[in-house]
């Protein structure tokens, strides 16, 4: 894969541009597995469909929202936080008590005080 890397400079840009969204993938799916749900199980936990949790669980295709994100890892009994990073200082905010604006403006602001 190096190689094909190094002879492709456009496939070296695609396979970087896409690890954020696979990074995801591999995330969510652990989760599920985690917690021991099939798709069919953790998509009726979230109201949603198989096929939703199929989407969310891959490496292609949009981001999920983050609201998505947050009811997928409730569902796996897990938490969600934000990171924020920053002249190498990070800043992590956890979800699901406070409305998200408000956390992320703390965060913002811990972050300048820091």
């Amino acid at each position: 894969m190096d190689e094909l890397r190094r002879e492709s400079p456009e496939l070296d840009r695609r396979l970087r541009d896409s690890e954020p969204r696979r990074d995801l993938a591999l995330a969510l799916v652990g989760l599920r597995r985690n917690a021991g749900l099939t798709q069919t199980e953790l998509a009726g936990a979230m109201g949603k469909d198989q096929a939703f949790v199929s989407r969310m669980e891959s490496a292609s295709g949009a981001f999920p929202s983050a609201a998505s994100i947050e009811a997928y890892a409730q569902a796996c009994n897990a938490a969600v936080a934000y990171v924020f990073a920053s002249d190498g200082e990070l800043v992590t905010v956890p979800l699901g008590r406070e409305s998200e604006a408000a956390l992320i403006h703390s965060a913002i602001q811990h972050a300048g005080d820091a």
